[in-house]
């Protein structure tokens, strides 16, 4: 069965309109189907808005096969066209140069405006004026990069008190961040918990991804949660914001602007994350936003004694302690020891050393 432009542009604004066509593929259209475990439906169409048939399709289901074909490529892509072949695109190529080059998308885009040409063309209707976080900003990962010692793993929890319906999810994302400062999207679970389930999540999302630190604003069920994780033995902190949330995610754009912030090519919950992710802050929701956010906008404290810095201090006092056995030995060797020869100064910094590879907590001088 295939499904071709079932909305008309002009209609793409109306509430009413978009939703009699998705009501009538989901009570009228989609029961047709003669065989429902073999049989397909194909829907052929342009975006035009975030909520028009594919929108609604998509929100609702992982088993659709999306093949977008925006104007101006978005992000690298490798795209299969049988027989084991792929035709690859690069960010900026020009989906049919010689139909339309890439000066004419730029008038097409002048005189259309950026809202409509990011539906039609880009097939990006979360992409309008006013929303903040852009869809080419985001990179993508296959394969999660080995962790590193180097690496660390925040997990960030935005936890919620109601569990109607109409309110926002309980939410923890789990980021690894590289030494570069790549921020990869390693996991999201959302979902509407009591209590005790939220603890209980919370506790195994920590077993899971073993956490450096666990971030959990200081709020509601949030101050409980902090309490119960620091009992069972974990890293958790508590988080109070600073502005609100348009100020917070403004802070953080420079991050995607520096194609800093990567998610899965394919994950169980990308699809509902990136869907309120590029509608912030126009959408119906925003706890997805305020977790990752959140653990964005944490900043590690460098370690004061690193690796490298110990060797550096252990050469540095050792050559000095060794300067001074040689004066004290040619000292000896001129005449008797003299206190206004002043010795003894660098003793302290090799009793430093020594408290510092013997693993001594204190440091006396």
């Amino acid at each position: 069965m295939i499904i071709d432009d079932p909305l008309k542009p002009s209609d793409a604004s109306s509430d009413p309109k978009r939703e009699h066509v998705n009501a009538w593929f989901k009570n009228t259209l989609y029961s047709r189907l003669d065989d429902k475990q073999k049989g397909a439906i194909i829907i052929v169409m342009q975006r035009l808005h975030d909520d028009d048939l594919c929108g609604f399709l998509l929100k609702n289901s992982h088993d659709w096969v999306v093949l977008s074909f925006p104007a101006i490529a978005l992000e690298e892509e490798q795209i299969p066209i049988g027989d084991g072949r792929f035709h690859d695109r690069h960010i900026g190529d020009v989906l049919h140069p010689e139909r339309e080059s890439k000066s004419v998308l730029d008038n097409i885009r002048s005189e259309l405006g950026e809202d409509i040409f990011a539906a039609q063309y880009q097939q990006c209707p979360s992409q309008p004026t006013g929303h903040m976080i852009k869809r080419d900003t985001i990179q993508r990962y296959g394969y999660l990069p080995i962790r590193k010692e180097s690496h660390y793993i925040i997990q960030s929890w935005d936890t919620a008190i109601k569990v109607d319906a109409n309110n926002d999810c309980s939410v923890c994302a789990t980021l690894q961040v590289d030494e570069r400062r790549n921020y990869y999207v390693v996991e999201v679970l959302r979902d509407r918990l009591l209590y005790p389930e939220l603890k209980a999540h919370a506790i195994s999302q920590a077993k899971k991804h073993r956490p450096n630190i666990i971030l959990i604003e200081e709020a509601g069920l949030g101050r409980t949660l902090i309490k119960d994780l620091k009992a069972a033995g974990l890293k958790a902190v508590g988080v109070i914001p600073e502005g609100d949330k348009l100020t917070r995610v403004s802070v953080q754009l420079e991050k995607f602007a520096n194609r800093q912030v990567f998610v899965p090519r394919e994950a169980p919950w990308l699809v509902g994350f990136e869907n309120e992710l590029f509608a912030f802050p126009n959408g119906r929701y925003d706890d997805q936003v305020d977790a990752l956010i959140q653990a964005l906008a944490y900043e590690r404290r460098a370690p004061l004694w690193n690796d490298a810095s110990l060797k550096n201090l252990e050469r540095f006092t050792t050559a000095l302690w060794l300067a001074q056995m040689r004066e004290a030995s040619s000292s000896a060797l001129r005449g008797p020891f003299r206190k206004s020869q002043k010795i003894f100064p660098f003793i302290p910094c090799f009793a430093l050393r020594n408290s510092l590879f013997h693993g001594e907590q204190g440091i006396t001088a």
